[in-house]
């Protein structure tokens, strides 16, 4: 599962350090945001590999130049595995393993913009299949 959602996240958050234009500091590849995470351990293997090559000063001042020589120095593979350590523990309250294939990207989508409304949307849809799976809809 954890590799469907590393995919998916790779699409959708890109797999760079980056900062998007509304938010205050950096996101990690796989979109783990710094703000709000700023003890995942992502964020120590960014920081490390940027005092490395001389990007001393805090991640809010990055300018993009300064993201993309970072970028250059980066390990993919140490990154992507990074991510699966941090979403592993995100989303242990989650309970991901309880829903089939074709649910978790949803389901994820929802739990890391807001785990208690994923978690009220979740049950009201699953109160509504029980409900109709026992009425007979004519289409």
């Amino acid at each position: 599962m954890q590799k469907i959602l590393l995919d998916y996240l790779a699409k959708a958050e890109g797999t760079i350090v980056h900062r998007n234009a509304t938010e205050t500091d950096i996101t990690a590849p796989y979109g783990i945001y710094k703000t709000q995470h700023p003890e995942a351990q992502i964020f120590k293997a960014i920081d490390e590999d940027a005092n490395k090559i001389g990007l001393n000063s805090d991640s809010t001042t990055w300018v993009q130049d300064d993201l993309d020589k970072l970028n250059e120095s980066l390990d993919s593979s140490k990154m992507e595995q990074l991510a699966g350590i941090f979403y592993d523990t995100f989303l242990k309250d989650a309970h991901m393993i309880l829903y089939p294939l074709e649910c978790v990207i949803t389901r994820f989508s929802l739990y890391v913009n807001s785990p208690k409304l994923a978690n009220e949307v979740t049950q009201e849809a699953i109160n509504l299949f029980i409900q109709n799976k026992f009425i007979k809809h004519n289409i």
